[in-house]
């Protein structure tokens, strides 16, 4: 059955806001417009209506590439502190002929959502595990299926709701309304690894700017999943801070000259720089930011070994590099060599889109597109009268209230710190 839709996708990043419209058809996205606005950095430094107005002036771009408005978006949260846990539940026909339809497991997932959304955790995803049927046993498909009862099982994913609200409520009053929201390593799974991968088994290693991801999955469920707080901008920092630039000028750097395999590398001057300390010119090589970087990853892979090492792996598991970070040059030398694992490095296409950056957006959709096939149309998950009523900037409850604390503008910028920070 052919399928044409169009579906919005976007996220917010420590470094960019990153959106793409995208024509889902005959099982695959097919890009219409995408755009990516820069952010600073230090959030901290600006307040919370210079990110909306950052937001507001993505989804401008996109109207003006498409020729129209368009407003529903699927919003990627971030995984940082994501909990999964198991849940069932029972779904009875509805119907006097007892056949289960489309309809009934679609309001089975919603239950299961809204049930376990709490004012701690937010669920943000449920990925059903597996059905079964009384008298059929398991079963992959019951759509169809004459029998008056199944359960449908489950992984539910949750985010903290300090988290996902503030960050939704933000993105709806830039103008867009949410329909749904994704995990972003479930994005990242979706489109960078095959389903019959992600069901034998396969660990997803995101190395981003922000943090470094490893998420492992067995058949089609996210099993396990940790965050180590290091990714790419560490890299550029310490080249910043040997370098004694601009971290954008220290990001050029990285692109341009960093080289993994440092045997490789030249003598090559790049930059120079007068040390007023020592009184003295120094001189910046090729050479030497290439084994600050190599410092660096050398420091990531010997943590991601050991998250590796945790889960367990069996025999056909392989291991994805995925994200940003994983294009620096070289890298592919120095994984060979220090990480203990079998991997690949995923050279994702990305039809039509700007760059690999937009990867998750691209796996957004393709996630969303996949459950609507389940649930008949998009539905909303996001419960919002509750995100909406527990966002009141002054709440005493709220955990970033500081009650000591007269300045609006303070907690704002202490709040759009915390979202991108935990």
């Amino acid at each position: 059955m052919e399928h044409n839709e169009i579906y919005m996708s976007l996220e917010i990043s420590e470094s960019s806001i990153k959106a793409i419209v995208a024509e889902y058809f005959n099982g695959k996205v097919h890009v219409l417009a995408s755009a990516q606005r820069d952010v600073p950095t230090e959030f901290n430094e600006y307040n919370f209506k210079e990110l909306e107005k950052a937001v507001v002036k993505t989804k401008e771009e996109i109207a003006s590439l498409l020729g129209y408005d368009i407003k529903n978006t699927i919003l990627i949260i971030p995984s940082n502190n994501c909990k999964k846990f198991s849940d069932k539940i029972k779904v009875e026909s509805i119907y006097a002929n007892q056949v289960i339809t489309k309809d009934e497991i679609a309001k089975g997932l919603e239950d299961l959502a809204h049930k376990n959304d709490t004012k701690e955790d937010f669920v943000v995803n449920v990925l059903i595990d597996r059905y079964s049927a009384y008298g059929y046993g398991y079963v992959s498909n019951p759509v169809g299926l004459e029998t008056r009862y199944i359960e449908i099982e489950a992984s539910v994913y949750t985010v903290p709701t300090t988290s996902a609200y503030p960050l939704i409520k933000l993105v709806e009053d830039a103008g867009f309304n949410v329909v749904d929201v994704c995990l972003d390593i479930v994005a990242i799974a979706q489109h960078s690894v095959a389903d019959a991968t992600l069901k034998a088994g396969a660990v997803i290693v995101d190395m981003n700017a922000d943090s470094t991801n490893v998420a492992y999955f067995k058949n089609n469920t996210l099993k396990s999943y940790s965050n180590i707080e290091i990714g790419g901008k560490h890299i550029t920092n310490d080249i910043k801070l040997c370098s004694q630039v601009e971290f954008e000028k220290a990001e050029q750097f990285k692109k341009k000259y960093v080289n993994l395999r440092v045997n490789d590398n030249l003598d090559l001057v790049i930059y120079k720089f007068y040390d007023e300390i020592n009184d003295e010119e120094v001189s910046i090589t090729q050479q030497f930011i290439s084994e600050v970087a190599l410092s660096r990853v050398e420091e990531i892979i010997s943590l991601v070994n050991t998250e590796l090492s945790n889960i367990g792996l069996q025999d056909g598991d392989v291991v994805y590099i995925t994200g940003a970070a994983n294009r620096i040059n070289g890298l592919d030398n120095v994984l060979t060599s220090k990480l203990n694992f079998p991997y690949k490095i995923c050279s994702n296409t990305t039809f039509g889109a700007r760059s690999s950056a937009f990867i998750k957006c691209l796996g957004a959709i393709e996630n969303e597109a996949a459950i609507s096939r389940i649930r008949g149309e998009i539905k909303l998950f996001v419960n919002k009268n509750a995100y909406i009523d527990s966002i009141n900037l002054v709440e005493k409850n709220n955990l970033l209230y500081n009650s000591n604390s007269k300045s609006e503008s303070d907690f704002i910028n202490r709040l759009v710190s915390y979202i991108f920070n935990n």
